[in-house]
């Protein structure tokens, strides 16, 4: 079964950390994928410009599927479709309960954040939330405050994320609160810090599929590539599923191959071998 779709994650995948960059390596395999015609998506719970800039950076043109799934570019900074959001009344709920924790939260509709607060200073360019989203050429915007989040829930967004910085323990009884009273949503995680809640179906997995068949690709020639939990759902859609090295138990179970860090290029070492048919070490069937 030739592979023609890969859709991978960013953080803790396609990613090298500080300073956040695609790899050259990473970028050297993914050109040689698109020469043979293998279409090319990033996969992220960032918001669409943010993520954009980075295969725009590396000179590729790839699908951005945003915000968990949450919206779609059709090429890096495109315009924004399928935006799926979470409605006004289920975004007062997820606010009544937020605002009785002190965590810091924020709200994202397609390239605008709504922070509660600002936690430091040196934060102003929203580096905790993003790379880019202040850049130039970036539609993004960030808002700070209570009067910004709840203006913003009123309209509706697509992903609320709340984030435990001083690893209070909060994030559990918050997530069992949250299933408890809230209906139409979907909770994962992209760290182990963080709990992300989008409306239901709306999830990496959705996102992929969706693709897929508008492309006419059966989802047995899909590559997913991810490390964590809000992975897991594009991991389990897809044939060729790949957990990085560095994976979560939960994203490690739900593929069926393995590749190395993305410290150590695993995407990269990944296509190689299962897209490209290359003799390259690290990456193994479970």
């Amino acid at each position: 079964m030739p592979i023609r779709l890969i859709a991978m994650d960013m953080d803790g995948t396609l990613l090298n950390q500080q300073p956040y960059s695609i790899p050259e390596e990473n970028v050297q395999a993914l050109r040689m994928a698109k020469e043979r015609g293998i279409h090319l998506a990033l996969c992220s719970g960032r918001l669409p410009d943010d993520a954009g800039f980075f295969a725009k950076d590396a000179g590729l043109d790839m699908t951005v599927l945003a915000l968990n799934g949450g919206c779609r570019t059709d090429h890096p900074l495109g315009e924004i479709h399928d935006s799926y959001l979470l409605q006004p009344a289920i975004c007062q709920q997820m606010l009544k309960l937020l605002d009785e924790t002190n965590l810091l939260y924020g709200l994202f509709r397609e390239n605008t954040l709504a922070i509660n607060r600002l936690e430091k200073e040196h934060d102003k360019a929203g580096l905790l939330w993003g790379t880019h989203i202040l850049r130039q050429g970036s539609r993004g915007s960030i808002r700070y405050g209570k009067d910004a989040v709840h203006a913003l829930a009123a309209t509706g967004c697509n992903k609320i994320v709340a984030i435990d910085e001083e690893n209070q323990g909060v994030l559990a009884e918050l997530h069992q609160e949250i299933r408890a009273k809230i209906q139409g949503i979907s909770i994962s995680s992209s760290w182990c810090n963080n709990l992300e809640v989008n409306p239901a179906g709306v999830d990496k997995g959705h996102a992929v599929a969706r693709l897929a068949q508008e492309l006419g690709i059966p989802l047995t020639d899909v590559m997913t590539i991810g490390d964590n939990e809000n992975d897991i759902s594009m991991l389990k859609c897809a044939y060729w599923s790949v957990a990085m090295g560095n994976a979560t138990e939960s994203a490690m179970a739900a593929a069926r191959f393995v590749t190395l860090n993305n410290t150590e290029n695993g995407v990269a070492a990944a296509i190689r071998v299962l897209a490209l048919g290359e003799d390259c070490e690290g990456v193994r069937r479970k």
